[in-house]
């Protein structure tokens, strides 16, 4: 994106309380960027000033744990915002972030970001929201590790889905690219990921074509309190 101005800023669910000053501010000096898929876009650990917009495309939140094993907090799509906390606390930053498929960036200065979360009690209290939001996310998927594979991974599949979409519909297609995220989020091997996914589709519960997987009878996620 050569022009990412103002009025693209506020479009933004996130930058909505803003006022034109503040938008005009935040924009005056931007950087856009594009990567290829599995490359690093900010690293765990690293000092970091600045805060990130997702134009286009998916990337993930991740770390590793001790056995090597890695962890991942969330999935980022379109319009989505990461560094947002190095920026609150002056922190390093708390994880990885890594383009799953061709990503599209904005960085925004944190000096300007910082200023107006001081003087705009809303755009705080939105910043205050997002970070609420992720952590319920966070908790869910956290509370269903006790549950079934088929749960855990109908759960990770509709998320990805929504993530992909834009629109939270979870009957998204997902690219086979994508798929892998699916049995990480889901906390499961690949193998019972695998067989998991097979049940799915001989019971008509996933559609496989060659565009990817899609989620084409929401009744199984609806029973299991998934999704409304």
């Amino acid at each position: 994106m050569k022009d990412f101005s103002s009025a693209n800023l506020k479009s933004i669910p996130l930058f909505k309380a803003l006022t034109e000053e503040e938008a005009a501010l935040i924009t005056n000096k931007v950087f856009s960027s594009e990567h290829e898929p599995e490359q690093m876009l900010t690293m765990e650990h690293d000092w970091g000033e600045s805060m990130f917009v997702l134009v286009d495309g998916l990337a993930k939140v991740r770390t590793f744990n001790e056995d090597g094993e890695e962890i991942v907090f969330c999935i980022l799509g379109k319009g989505d915002v990461f560094g947002e906390l190095s920026v609150v606390d002056g922190g390093t930053r708390s994880a990885d972030v890594v383009a799953i498929t061709s990503v599209q960036l904005i960085k925004l200065p944190g000096q300007p970001v910082a200023h107006t979360l001081k003087s705009n009690a809303e755009f705080t209290l939105d910043i205050a929201r997002l970070e609420a939001t992720r952590l319920r996310e966070l908790n869910r998927r956290f509370a269903l590790q006790s549950r079934d594979a088929t749960t855990r991974f109908l759960n990770a599949m509709a998320y990805v889905a929504c993530k992909i979409s834009g629109t939270n519909d979870p009957t998204s297609i997902i690219p086979d690219f994508v798929r892998r995220e699916i049995s990480t989020l889901a906390g499961l091997a690949r193998e019972t990921a695998s067989r998991t996914l097979t049940k799915l589709k001989e019971k008509g519960v996933v559609q496989q074509s060659k565009e990817g997987l899609q989620l084409i009878d929401l009744q199984p996620l609806i029973k299991r309190g998934l999704i409304d």
